[in-house]
């Protein structure tokens, strides 16, 4: 459980940067932030029940 606490912790401060850097060197977002999910590699809540 700790790690994933400390995963959600970093994550939005690393999405910080990415944003940061992306205007830093003029990348637009769909660049610089791909698509986390997409339609074929979807994540099926059926599959993974939160119980």
């Amino acid at each position: 459980m700790a790690a994933l606490q400390l995963t959600a912790s970093i994550l939005p401060v690393e999405a910080q940067h990415a944003v940061v850097l992306g205007q830093v060197i003029g990348a637009d977002a769909a660049t610089m932030l791909p698509p986390f999910e997409t339609q074929t590699a979807f994540v099926d809540p059926a599959k993974f029940p939160v119980a």
